[in-house]
């Protein structure tokens, strides 16, 4: 059984090494320091084993950490606090899961217990040397170790903390007398277990909200930056056709002052009407003061080309956070857009701004089939989950800068207003 628990610690420390090189956390050397790291930990495992038989248990204290320690130092060069805590969880793991095994195999064996742990956790730690050794030569890890590091240094502790307590409970186990003591023991960690464990969900749900929020946010961001450049393309587009034309002008007046020297004036007046339908443009140029305004206007004229005008007057100031402008403006074009498809006819919508006493209000109209304003926060669209927050989310950005925002509906009109107070600059 000595040399069993001897070719298991051999197995453990070698299982930690091959880890920490895949994660990238640190690189092993060199073989022969490897073979170096092999006899020491062979020393030391062996002079652990003997303290049991010899009743001298506490020195194991010492050198079972001492036989990681200097395992890592002489095949990595160095110590780092991760491979300290890496080899810990992965002790407790293997730990736990001989531990459950051993117990499980103990209700119909007549092995004893310690027998079968000592053996279920050499044949755990084999799996997990052989586990350690395919990622390694695959190399599926390479990428691990930045994943790792972004993950915030609490939930390491408190996945330390989870281990140390599930461990600690499995070694009460190993006491078979009852007693009021035990008891306790046993009663103090479960209430520290679940303690440690609510906080551990309440950290993980926060971190996924958090990442959430910014997943969400650079999704925005992406969009402000498409719809600018989309408007910039569209204006060098305009400026292309603009010096084509100008180019082409003289040429286009000589025809029609040919076909009127001619008499051909029904002619003349066709061709005209001709050169002033290419030149029209379906999409506006929006000015409103506000570059990604302009640009959120413009994409959403030619998108909705085919259903419904915009129509903008005013101004919209550049002092209100770019997000929250593409929230307010985005978000309320979509609506109207939407409204816009359902109406039998081609509708209008039209967009009033202007800054005044330190507050910037916008106004926007556009018909609508709804009968009244029940509802009105309710989306109409299939794709409820997604589209059904736009009102709701222009509302909590406007209360953001202390304002308001009203909706209503009225003789076959959806008009919403929002007031928001203008930040002071810093």
């Amino acid at each position: 059984m000595i040399i069993l628990k001897v070719l298991s610690d051999l197995t453990m420390v070698f299982d930690t090494i091959l880890f920490i090189n895949a994660l990238k956390i640190s690189i092993l050397r060199n073989k022969r320091s490897q073979f170096a790291a092999l006899i020491v930990s062979v020393v030391l495992s062996s002079i652990i084993e003997l303290s049991y038989v010899y009743d001298f248990s506490a020195i194991s204290v010492l050198l079972y950490p001492l036989m990681f320690i200097q395992a890592y130092y002489i095949v990595f060069g160095k110590i780092k606090i991760s491979q300290i805590y890496l080899a810990l969880i992965s002790d407790y793991v293997t730990t736990i899961l001989a531990s459950c095994s051993a117990i499980i195999i103990s209700q119909i064996s007549s092995i004893s217990y310690s027998d079968l742990n000592a053996v279920s956790l050499f044949i755990i730690r084999i799996l997990f040397l052989l586990v350690t050794i395919v990622i390694n030569l695959k190399k599926v890890s390479d990428n691990t170790y930045i994943i790792l590091k972004s993950i915030p240094k609490h939930i390491y502790i408190l996945v330390f903390v989870t281990f140390t307590l599930i461990t600690s409970l499995l070694a009460s186990n190993n006491y078979q007398t009852e007693s009021i003591m035990k008891q306790s023991v046993v009663t103090i960690l479960i209430a520290l277990l679940t303690i440690t464990l609510i906080i551990m969900i309440f950290s993980l749900l926060i971190n996924v909200a958090s990442n959430n929020y910014y997943t969400a946010l650079n999704s925005l961001l992406e969009k402000q930056v498409s719809a600018q450049i989309a408007h910039y393309e569209k204006l060098e587009k305009l400026n292309s056709d603009m010096r084509t034309f100008r180019h082409d002008y003289i040429n286009h007046l000589s025809s029609i002052n040919a076909l009127i020297g001619e008499g051909c004036y029904d002619d003349a007046q066709n061709y005209i009407d001709k050169l002033t339908e290419s030149t029209h443009r379906n999409e506006a140029i929006f000015r409103t003061g506000n570059r990604l305004a302009d640009a959120i206007l413009t994409d959403k004229s030619e998108s909705c080309r085919d259903h419904a005008d915009i129509e903008f007057d005013g101004c919209i100031t550049d002092k209100i956070g770019n997000s929250d402008i593409c929230i307010i403006l985005a978000n309320a074009l979509d609506n109207a857009v939407e409204a816009c498809k359902k109406c039998p006819e081609r509708g209008k919508i039209t967009v009033a701004a202007q800054i005044r006493q330190g507050y910037w209000t916008m106004t926007m109209r556009n018909p609508t089939v709804s009968a009244d304003s029940e509802g009105i926060m309710k989306t109409s669209k299939e794709d409820e989950r997604n589209h059904g927050f736009g009102l709701l989310s222009i509302e909590q950005t406007v209360k953001k800068y202390d304002g308001t925002m009203a909706v209503s509906i009225k003789d076959g009109m959806f008009e919403m207003s929002v007031v928001l107070k203008i930040p002071e600059q810093k």
